[in-house]
C-alpha cells in the first residue's frame, strides 16, 4: 500500500481543506453577489485615496481584506492536496504493478474527485458564488475526507474481513453513508 506518512499528510490536508472552505464561507466570499465591497454599496472605502490622488497614475493596489485572504488560503490548500492526490495515485499506481494488489480503486476516485472539483473552481471561481457549485464542493469535500480516512483506517487496521460481531452492522453503515451522500 501507499505510504502511511503520505495518506495521513494528505488526510490532514483535506481536513485543512475543509476548514478553508468553511472560512471562505464565513467570510462570505462571493455570495451569489457582487465582489465585497460592491455588494454592500460601499464602491470605495472611506479615507482612501485613488490611484490619481495618492500620486500612483495608471497603477492600482489590490487591497488585502478578510476575502482575499480566505480565498487565496483555500487556493494555495486545494493546489497542495491536489498534488498529495496525484502522488499517492503515483504511489498506489507502482505498488499496484509490483504487487497486483486491487487496492487502487479509492486513491483513482479521489483523484477524478479532486479534479472535477478543481475544474469547477477554474470554470466558476469562488466556489460560493453559484449556490449548486457550493453544495457541490461541500459533497466532494466531504467525499475527498471520508475516502481518505477510509485510506488511513485501511494503513492502520489492515485489511482484515471485520469481526463477527461487527459484520452484522456492515449494512446499517452502508445505508447511513448513503444518506449522508444523498
Amino acid at each position: 500500500m501507499v505510504s502511511p506518512r503520505l495518506i495521513v499528510t494528505t488526510l490532514v490536508m483535506c481536513v485543512a481543506l475543509v476548514h478553508a472552505s468553511a472560512i471562505m464561507h464565513l467570510t462570505n466570499v462571493g455570495m451569489s453577489s457582487p465582489d465585497w465591497p460592491g455588494s454592500y454599496g460601499l464602491i470605495a472605502a472611506s479615507g482612501a485615496h485613488s490611484g490619481m490622488e495618492a500620486g500612483n497614475a495608471g497603477t492600482a493596489v489590490a487591497a488585502i481584506t478578510p476575502v482575499a485572504v480566505a480565498e487565496r488560503i483555500h487556493r494555495a490548500v486545494a493546489s497542495i492536496l491536489q498534488l498529495l492526490i496525484i502522488a499517492v495515485v503515483a504511489m498506489a499506481f507502482l505498488k499496484h504493478e509490483r504487487s497486483g494488489s486491487r487496492r487502487l480503486l479509492v486513491p483513482i476516485l479521489a483523484l477524478i474527485i479532486s479534479l472535477f472539483l478543481a475544474f469547477l473552481g477554474v470554470w466558476f471561481g469562488s466556489p460560493l458564488r453559484y449556490p449548486w457549485i457550493m453544495i457541490i464542493n461541500l459533497l466532494g469535500g466531504f467525499a475527498l475526507l471520508g475516502l481518505f480516512w477510509w485510506l488511513t483506517l485501511d494503513i492502520y487496521a489492515g485489511a482484515a474481513p471485520p469481526a463477527g460481531h461487527a459484520r452484522r452492522f456492515m449494512p446499517w453503515a452502508i445505508a447511513g453513508l448513503m444518506m449522508v451522500i444523498i
